[in-house]
């Protein structure tokens, strides 16, 4: 429970703020506050019941850092192989992730050594459906440090910069640095990341991909790191451009059975290239 102000006490309060609240205006004020604080409240108090999510690392191999000799584009931060489905619509391709995404058994740093041997032990809910719809999961990807960077940084983070493949002279744009070089080069065919102000489609253009940031909320944000604010982030795939092969990604769409504020109405459908 909390303490409910009086008048008087928003009054202090906003002038310890500069604010410089009438009588009047307080009185007003509190009433919004107290509907908040109200909210709040009932949704600390609901207790809603939320079942653990699968725990699906047991039998996996564990993967490796790569060296630079194996990534000298220093586009990696960890690499693997998790095969998907014997058959779908993802068979035959490819797939990596930003390194803010959680996969069972692989270190998620989250570009930054405060998270190093971190390990989740669930996957993300796009993870999930990566594999269920076939693809192979070879790795993850440097990433600015804890999102940072401002989406122009190019991969500003506390393991390395990772370097454009056009020019490496040239930055790879950022938060999802790594993962825009990596698609570029030719090293995966998709990479997920992540967009609050442009973390996606930055490096998308400065690197020459595909970048899809899609409607929010239409794909599960469930087991994925955020930066600032996670009402304002998304999470979508970086292909590379292809004028012969589309592939569809009908299987990523959709919210978290775990997560009962996630269980909203979404489209079923939509389609990301794949060279």
């Amino acid at each position: 429970m909390y303490a409910v102000p009086d008048v008087d006490e928003v009054v202090a309060v906003a002038r310890e703020l500069g604010i410089h609240l009438s009588p009047e205006e307080a009185v007003l004020y509190r009433k919004h506050l107290m509907e908040q604080l109200s909210q709040l409240d009932a949704f600390v108090q609901a207790r809603i019941d939320e079942p653990r999510p699968p725990m699906v690392s047991a039998g996996r191999k564990p993967g490796s850092r790569p060296s630079a000799d194996e990534d000298p584009l220093n586009a990696w931060m960890w690499k693997c192989r998790i095969e998907g489905a014997a058959d779908g619509l993802l068979k035959g391709k490819t797939i990596s992730f930003k390194d803010h995404i959680a996969i069972a058994g692989m270190p998620m740093s989250f570009g930054s050594f405060a998270l190093d041997g971190f390990v989740p032990d669930f996957d993300a809910t796009v993870v999930t459906r990566v594999l269920q719809a076939g693809g192979t999961i070879i790795g993850k990807n440097v990433m600015n440090g804890l999102s940072g960077g401002f989406g122009t940084g190019g991969g500003i983070g506390d393991y390395g910069r990772p370097l454009n493949p056009h020019n490496r002279e040239h930055v790879t744009g950022g938060s999802s640095s790594g993962s825009g070089a990596a698609v570029a080069a030719r090293q995966v065919d998709i990479s997920f990341g992540g967009d609050q102000g442009g973390s996606i489609r930055i490096p998308a253009a400065f690197c020459g991909i595909i970048g899809h940031k899609p409607t929010f909320g239409l794909v599960s944000h469930f087991g994925i790191g955020f930066g600032s604010d996670q009402s304002i982030d998304y999470t979508g795939p970086r292909p590379a451009p292809s004028k012969t092969r589309r592939r569809r990604c009908r299987r990523l769409p959709g919210t978290t059975p775990t997560i009962p504020a996630r269980r909203a109405t979404c489209p079923h459908a939509w389609t990301c290239s794949a060279g």
